[in-house]
């Protein structure tokens, strides 16, 4: 893989200059595809062996070509953590590698990289650089791809910024052949020095071997924890050690980062050395056996900054025309450099000592602290010709994106707990039950599936007093700690009572979701409040789609874990403000302006003011009557019964529509289609197909408008429900479809995945706009109290109903009310693309009012 590490570097160092940084990225990935595919079908080592080689060619082409393509589209104030995005990737892709390696067939994971492969393919989307085209004199484009990355909402600065990077680029390139004379400047041989060192660095901090060798360093430290969970635990840590470091890189600066993050691994690799001599010499280290643990992750969080800050300073501080040839050149030197400390560290061990690896190691990371702390001190500024800023400058729409996304992963765990019955249930079922106390009743099982929506019954009521107390974004974190002792119920599982705990516990948390739509909503600028809004739909798909993996390739008590980690990601949104609205509500207007502040970084002034004044204008308006108190007398108004009704039916869709009684109920009805496919693959196949639809639906949310896409979604489902009902007609009145078996119900089940998005996601987004400000956490509680019970009902007497009238009648009945929805929507539910929530409120007036005012005027 190294050897092909060193081609991959040097072919697409080359083309790079030549083609650009996009287009061979896109190529590169190629070359892994195949790897992957060739696993999937080997037969014997030669096929291994080609594919680890053509891995090492994409992984050459990755690490030349992603740095410098991130540090040329990004802004100052955000390049470090942008950059800082491929070591939180690449520690995501080992701890799913140490996951699915362990826990799954060895023919089964290439499937799963391909599946990741596929996602690359978005990337086709994006422009150019701007940088590489103006250094092939393309200005009219290159102008065209900086307004892409800017926002045309930043006209003015993105003028600017393209006359100085255009003065940059000319300046460093009077021609567009490289010569000898290019690498004269002083500026520039000192930062190929210094980047050189740090490329150097990543090797011999011994991080690396580390990471190849955990499980075996493990085993040799008698810890007694077993290596492969030591392993993912080890991965996680280093995960979080690069979110964190990506925090820090533009706060603290680049270099204090490394000089910090290169003396905390070299302790950190010292302490290890000594506990591995002590343990050579025979000492008892029982009672420490935890140490290893312990200082290995403080290794792999702190050595996040040995390994990322070298990738993205090489592309800041090398001049943009010889960028490309001097990083294919020492990514194509460290990876031979990194084979050979990979390849001898095992001899070198065991021939020193393994303590003598890790104070080798431990007196690079101290040299390189040391050099850094005395000749560092300007290259990075001399070399980029301005001064790091020490705190971050995050746009407002980013924010606005990260308060969405982390909030989101409340949905995210629910949708895993949701769909985690459908494989879990028939290995309890069995004789193979995991469960100490054996086998599980059907009774039992039933009980699973029906106690989470009990509890979310009591968790909608909780969280929706609490959300109204103590605002939307504390409360979606409360939401963590019954999600976590779900977790930890399954993982101490005796009995199935644990479960039933563990479901009701998971019910209750879920009841935090109905507070997301709002605080997406009230932290949103309308332009972009649609797509932020489908986020909940996107991480609910993918939700979906982890538990389906989860349940059916993780051990039983393994999948809670995923759980943990998701819960303990959402904590994040612990450094997100609460939203303007609700505190303007509560009458904090200091906070309320900070907040509104926050989210709406880098955006002029003026527009920000005018924005609260308006919602402070919105407010002060809902509660002229009765400023704190809801009563009765706030839902007898025409717009607030109207909006009350139209969330009413499309929320009821969600349930009548019978989407999620196809998702629970997955491995019965691809039973009764006779297809020889196994379920929990059905389940997979079906939610792969629910992501991609709703990731293609959340593009177009802002474009078309709610109203189109949510008929459209309608008929579409209504349409697919037809043939999948006509199906299971002729087959329960003893017809042949023996003929259609093999592929009309999957047909048909994936148009109902593909059109089905919008049904169940889009009114979530609705349900925000079209209500009162006022009274907005008051109806998305009745709402969400109201559907709770139709999701009892429907999972409670789903069963019953098809024993007595035949699955083909519950599918026709599923259309029909797509269809009179769909009817529905279209005569009474208004528009609410780019509009503010004030304005949509005020266009729920009657038809009658509208047409009086018409001809008063």
């Amino acid at each position: 893989m190294a050897l092909g590490g060193m081609v991959g570097a040097v072919i697409f160092g080359w083309v790079s200059d030549r083609f650009g940084r996009k287009w061979p990225l896109v190529v590169g990935m190629i070359p892994q595809a195949i790897a992957f595919v060739l696993i999937a079908t080997a037969q014997n080592t030669m096929f291994l062996y080609c594919s680890r080689f053509l891995s090492g060619i994409s992984g050459g082409a990755l690490f030349v070509l992603a740095p410098i393509y991130v540090s040329e589209i990004s802004e100052n104030s955000i390049r470090g953590v942008l950059g800082s995005i491929l070591g939180i990737f690449y520690n995501i892709g080992v701890i799913i590698a140490y996951i699915i390696c362990a826990y799954m067939s060895f023919y089964t994971v290439p499937y799963v990289v391909l599946a990741i492969i596929a996602l690359f393919t978005l990337y086709i989307f994006f422009p150019e650089s701007p940088q590489y085209l103006l250094l092939k004199h393309k200005d009219a484009e290159a102008e065209k791809s900086l307004e892409f990355f800017r926002g045309f909402s930043k006209n003015d600065q993105t003028k600017l910024e393209f006359e100085s990077l255009k003065t940059s680029v000319n300046a460093s390139s009077t021609k567009t052949n490289i010569s000898l004379e290019d690498f004269k400047p002083a500026t520039t041989r000192k930062a190929m020095l210094v980047t050189y060192i740090l490329i150097c660095g990543r090797n011999f901090s011994g991080v690396f071997p580390l990471m190849n060798y955990t499980v075996s360093i493990f085993e040799e430290a008698n810890t007694g924890i077993d290596p492969h969970m030591s392993a993912i635990i080890v991965a996680v840590i280093q995960l979080a050690g690069t979110i964190v470091s990506t925090y820090f890189t533009d706060k603290s600066g680049r270099r204090i980062l490394l000089i910090s993050s290169l003396i905390g691994t070299g302790l950190c690799l010292s302490v290890i050395g000594i506990y591995f001599l002590l343990n050579h010499l025979e000492y008892d280290l029982s009672s420490v056996s935890w140490l290893p643990v312990v200082f290995l992750s403080g290794t792999v969080f702190l050595a996040a900054g040995v390994l990322n800050v070298p990738v993205y300073v090489m592309a800041e501080l090398l001049p943009a025309k010889v960028r490309s040839i001097v990083a294919t050149v020492y990514i194509a030197t460290s990876w031979p450099t990194t084979f050979l400390v990979v390849q001898f560290y095992t001899p070198v061990a065991e021939a020193l000592g393994v303590y003598s690896c890790m104070w080798i190691f431990a007196g690079w990371c101290f040299f390189e602290a040391i050099k850094a702390i005395l000749f560092y001190s300007r290259s990075f500024s001399l070399a980029l010709g301005v001064a790091m800023e020490w705190k971050i400058a995050l746009s407002g729409r980013l924010l606005q994106f990260l308060g969405a996304f982390l909030v989101n992963f409340h949905t995210m765990v629910y949708a895993v707990v949701a769909i985690w019955p459908s494989s879990a249930l028939p290995v309890l079922l069995s004789n193979s039950s995991p469960l100490p106390s054996g086998q599980i009743s059907i009774g039992d099982a039933s009980l699973i599936s029906s106690i989470l929506y009990f509890g979310g019954l009591v968790g909608t009521l909780s969280f929706g007093y609490i959300g109204k107390r103590l605002g939307q974004k504390l409360s979606i974190l409360l939401a963590t700690v019954p999600e976590i002792a779900a977790a930890l119920c399954i993982i101490f599982a005796q009995n199935v009572y644990y479960l039933h705990i563990s479901r009701f516990l998971s019910g209750i948390a879920g009841g935090a979701i109905q507070l997301i739509p709002a605080y997406v909503c009230e932290i949103s600028e309308d332009c972009i409040r649609g797509i932020l809004g489908s986020i909940l739909g996107i991480v609910d798909c993918v939700g979906v789609l982890v538990g389906a993996i989860v349940g059916a390739y993780l051990p039983f008590y393994s999948a809670p874990y995923v759980l943990i980690l998701l819960s303990g990601i959402s904590l994040l949104s612990i450094f997100f403000p609460e939203s303007p609205q609700f505190l303007l509500l509560h009458n904090k207007i200091p906070e309320a302006e900070k907040s509104l502040d926050f989210f709406r970084k880098q955006a002029p002034r003026e527009k920000v003011t005018e924005e609260f004044n308006h919602l402070r204008e919105s407010i002060l308006d809902s509660q002229k009557n009765s400023p704190d108190i809801i009563s009765i007398q706030d839902f007898k108004n025409p717009t607030t019964i109207k909006a009350l009704v139209i969330c009413f039916v499309i929320f009821t869709g969600r349930q009548a529509s019978g989407i999620g009684l196809i998702l629970n109920f997955n491995g019965l009805i691809f039973k009764e289609t006779g297809m020889e496919m196994d379920p929990n693959l059905g389940t997979i196949i079906f939610a792969s197909i629910q992501l991609v639809s709703f990731f293609t639906m959340s593009l177009y949310i802002d474009r078309f408008g709610r109203r189109i896409q949510l008929i459209g979604s309608l008929m579409g489902t209504f349409l697919s429900f037809i043939p999948i009902a006509t199906y299971f007609f002729a087959k329960d009145s003893g017809l042949d479809v023996s003929a259609y078996s093999g592929w009309a119900p999957l047909v048909a089940f994936s148009g109902i995945a593909i059109f089905s998005m919008g049904l169940i996601h889009t009114p979530t987004i609705i349900l925000t706009e079209i209500v009162p400000t006022k009274l907005r956490g008051t109806c998305v509680f009745i709402i969400y109290l109201v559907t709770r019970v139709q999701s009892i009902l429907m999972m409670h007497f789903f069963l019953p109903l098809i024993d007595k009238f035949g699955l083909h009648t519950c599918m026709i009945a599923f259309a029909t009310w797509t269809l009179c929805e769909a009817i529905f929507i279209f005569f009474y539910l208004p528009e609410t693309k780019g509009r503010s929530v004030d304005d949509i409120v005020k266009t729920l007036v009657d038809k009658r009012k509208r047409k009086c005012n018409k001809t008063d005027c």
